[in-house]
């Protein structure tokens, strides 16, 4: 049976040089694929494929409340207008945004932490407000992967009930990118 599945992430690069392979196999497995992010000239290849593109407009370093605030309207609409029977995030803030609307809508979602970021590297604020979204945000997720063994220790001390994992093999396809 085919499900809808949302993809969202903060910039079409991410999607096509890390996800494309994943993109490919649940289209060809009947499921039909919608990537949010911003417009970029690497969704196009995804759309030939047959995954139907929603561009968002996020500024990836912006702090700005009204910005950010457009950002999840933004995802509101789309997932309810969409309804996808699961929603798959990546980098911070469709993780953050998109995990929120999905928890409040009861909808599945997996969460992939790409890198921690400058969120996390430095104490104060910013890092304090990055680790309380997550643990409210993650709280009902399928799973959440990371990226790296850093990521995952500091992921699971903040969310020790969580499944947490590793994704292996996470990264550019060696093959047409030698």
């Amino acid at each position: 049976m085919s499900k809808t599945i949302l993809m969202c992430a903060n910039h079409d690069i991410v999607i096509y040089n890390f996800r494309k392979e994943l993109v490919e196999r649940l289209i060809v497995e009947g499921n039909h694929v919608i990537i949010a992010c911003p417009m970029g000239d690497r969704l196009k290849p995804l759309e030939a494929l047959g995954a139907k593109i929603i561009p968002i407009n996020l500024a990836r370093h912006s702090l700005n409340p009204l910005k950010e605030y457009r950002l999840y309207r933004q995802l509101k609409k789309i997932i309810v207008d969409h309804r996808p029977n699961i929603v798959l995030t990546q980098t911070i803030k469709p993780n953050i945004y998109a995990s929120l609307i999905c928890l409040r809508r009861k909808i599945p979602y997996i969460p992939n932490i790409t890198g921690l970021g400058r969120a996390f590297q430095n104490k104060g604020v910013l890092k304090l407000i990055a680790q309380v979204l997550y643990k409210i945000t993650f709280k009902k997720a399928l799973i959440i992967f990371t990226e790296n063994n850093h990521d995952l220790q500091l992921i699971q001390s903040i969310l020790p009930k969580q499944k947490v994992e590793l994704l292996p093999g996470s990264g550019v396809n060696l093959e047409e990118y030698s």
